[in-house]
């Protein structure tokens, strides 16, 4: 036992004085001669390779070449040891010589709301954290509407919709609540507005009837009914209508958490930009609940105008009939109001010609709320 140990002394010593400590490690990856702390562990850390370079199946020279990484292409470094970088490039998992990386050099951005950084590029992606509006980030590269970015050294992916080159303005958000239009018109008019959601046929009705009265709506259908309606939401759109905010899931806002508003406010948001291709400004609260807390988050967000109603028909109540909605509807019009309906409930639909004819033959003209304000 002892001759062995020795001639295994031996071995080992004449390998040193052959290779050096330093060529053994990186050679055999024999990793009891590796100084201690020699290995630098990394959160996915991005790097830009400075020259073509080979991507090896082990950190050495002697390992096999897998592929050949080019000039300016980003990496992701999961850890370094010993001058040796175990890097992820398109899917493929490497080792590449640490010299010849950099670290990436970014356009400044500030986000225009509060923007959720994500693990990849689409909503189908988990969510990392919130940015909160104003936050300066890092973006590396921009694809399909999506920016690889650094915030506060944490790496993902945002909407390119909510950043701006530009840097916030130092005035406080402020969010305006509205129960009619703001800016000054001379005649009759009036803006109609439709809430929560309907079914396709029923949202069709409602279109045609519009269409014979050349009527402009703003629609406030849940974030929910967009993703489970899409073309019919883009079919609103195409005709002419506004399609706003009403939040997700149509919960009352002043029941839940500021980063359940936020959340609620903020995906709105950005179905309403991915489905049909618009920027929402305005938010109605579902059931008209509000307070100075949701308002302020909701200015916080990007929104401009919480807009409420000046006439509630109460077409909602199981005991309301046509003729008391249409009635209440055109008792209770006035130039720049704002008229809450419901299209779910059918009696809503065979009441809107009659509404439309009644104030069209006292003047009114139908607008969206947006042109209502400044």
């Amino acid at each position: 036992m002892k001759h062995t140990s020795r001639r295994l002394l031996i071995v080992v010593l004449v390998l040193l004085l052959q290779f050096g400590l330093g060529s053994l490690a990186e050679n055999l990856n024999m990793k009891f001669l590796r100084p201690v702390g020699g290995q630098t562990a990394y959160a996915a850390e991005n790097k830009v390779t400075t020259v073509n370079l080979n991507l090896r199946t082990g950190p050495g020279t002697s390992y096999s070449i897998i592929l050949t990484i080019p000039k300016g292409s980003t990496v992701s470094v999961l850890s370094t040891s010993n001058g040796w970088s175990k890097v992820t490039y398109k899917d493929t998992t490497g080792y590449v010589y640490s010299a010849y990386l950099a670290s990436p050099t970014g356009t400044r951005y500030y986000t225009t709301a509060a923007l959720n950084l994500r693990t990849g590029p689409s909503t189908n992606y988990s969510i990392i954290l919130t940015m909160p509006k104003g936050a300066a980030v890092t973006v590396y590269s921009i694809s399909n509407g999506w920016a690889k970015l650094s915030y506060s050294g944490t790496n993902g992916y945002a909407s390119t919709t909510y950043l701006s080159k530009t840097a916030p303005s130092t005035e406080p958000t402020t969010l305006r609540k509205i129960f009619k239009g703001v800016t000054s018109y001379s005649g009759r008019r009036i803006a109609i507005t439709f809430d929560d959601g309907a079914t396709a046929s029923q949202v069709d009705r409602v279109l045609t009837i519009l269409d014979n009265y050349n009527a402009k709506s703003t629609f406030f259908f849940t974030g929910n009914w967009i993703l489970s309606h899409p073309v019919t939401a883009r079919k609103i759109v195409s005709r002419g209508h506004k399609m706003e905010s009403h939040t997700v899931s149509h919960p009352d806002l002043t029941d839940l958490s500021d980063s359940s508003v936020r959340y609620q406010l903020t995906r709105s948001r950005e179905i309403i930009k991915e489905t049909v291709g618009t920027t929402s400004y305005l938010i109605r609260p579902p059931y008209g609940a509000t307070s100075s807390r949701v308002e302020r988050i909701a200015g916080e967000v990007g929104f401009k105008y919480m807009v409420m109603w000046s006439i509630d028909t109460d077409d909602y109540m199981s005991t309301t009939s046509t003729s008391e909605i249409i009635s209440r509807a055109v008792a209770g019009a006035s130039n720049n109001g704002i008229l809450l309906l419901h299209p779910s409930h059918t009696k809503v639909i065979d009441a809107l010609p009659s509404i439309l004819r009644q104030l069209r033959d006292r003047g009114y003209i139908f607008v969206t709320v947006n042109s209502m304000l400044p």
